[in-house]
């Protein structure tokens, strides 16, 4: 109720003898039938439903007009958007193979009766004017299927549209989604920006690890063909220390072989020499470090060579 001296014109009564609905504010019903048609031919004619590598779907033209009535309704501030039409839609489809070799088209009718609440649940009549052959079967399939959803979301967008026009309420909604669709994805930009510096970060961290063991490896393969190497030379070193060593006892035995006179001196020298007692004279152990000096001196000698 409206307080005391307070011109409310809900409330002003005086101007009507009856007294009811001021300023349409119980109730009001505006016909707005040829603004819907309008709507509906708008977002249902010359579109296209499915699209993909093998099948083309598009809505042409009305056949005929759209039967039905629709209305704006208002109760006490709250407004809706009411309406039942029947609509005919001329449709065409191509179907081609995967490789383009093999193309077909039909063409047809979709007859339906939709209203505000019966939108998911329409029943689509498909009639074709074409020859039912098997892509034409393809093209009625797709259409059954992607193409009556495709036809669902259209309508939905018709029924969306008539009602921001005479809902303010409505188009408030609508634009609060929009707004939040656009801040949702504004976010999602965002959290894939900051991913994907991370990853950028983390590649790059990767790419130093990386490198450094790539040097590392680098480096170890290199003390590796450095050891390989040494190991090569001692080897060569070692054949020729063996071969040196070799031909120096060969040298040696044919310096023995090759003073035949002295041999008979010697052994008559052994002979006279009495037994051994096992201890060496200062006279033996001068001539043996004789020997042993002549052999080094021999042995240098052919390292030389």
């Amino acid at each position: 109720m409206a307080k005391l001296d307070e011109l409310d014109p809900r409330w002003v009564v005086e101007d009507r003898e009856d007294g009811q609905n001021v300023n349409d504010w119980h109730w009001s019903e505006k016909d707005i039938t040829n603004r819907a048609k309008k709507v509906a031919s708008d977002t249902l004619t010359c579109t296209t439903l499915v699209e993909d590598d093998t099948i083309s779907l598009r809505l042409l033209a009305l056949r005929g007009e759209i039967e039905g009535e629709a209305v704006a309704l208002n109760r006490r501030g709250k407004r809706g958007v009411f309406f039942d039409f029947d609509i005919k839609l001329e449709w065409q489809g191509e179907y081609k193979d995967r490789y383009g070799y093999q193309s077909s088209e039909a063409n047809g009718l979709l007859t339906f009766n939709v209203d505000q609440h019966s939108i998911d649940e329409i029943s689509v009549d498909i009639t074709t004017d074409s020859l039912k052959t098997s892509t034409t079967n393809i093209i009625l399939n797709a259409l059954r299927t992607k193409g009556v959803s495709s036809l669902k979301e259209r309508i939905q967008a018709f029924y969306t549209n008539l009602r921001c026009k005479y809902d303010p309420t409505m188009a408030k909604e609508i634009h609060q989604r929009q707004a939040n669709k656009q801040q949702a994805l504004l976010q999602q930009e965002d959290a894939a920006l900051l991913m994907a510096e991370s990853e950028f970060k983390n590649m790059t961290v990767e790419d130093e690890h990386n490198q450094k063991i790539q040097q590392l490896n680098q480096k170890t393969a290199e003390a590796d063909k450095t050891n390989e190497n040494l190991r090569k030379r001692k080897q060569e070193l070692d054949e020729e220390l063996k071969s040196a060593q070799y031909n120096y006892t060969s040298a040696a035995k044919n310096d023995q072989s090759s003073s035949p006179k002295a041999e008979p001196a010697d052994r008559v020298k052994k002979s006279a020499t009495p037994p051994s007692t096992g201890i060496l004279t200062k006279a033996d152990e001068s001539e043996a470090e004789k020997k042993q000096k002549q052999r080094d001196e021999a042995f240098l000698a052919f390292l030389e060579e």
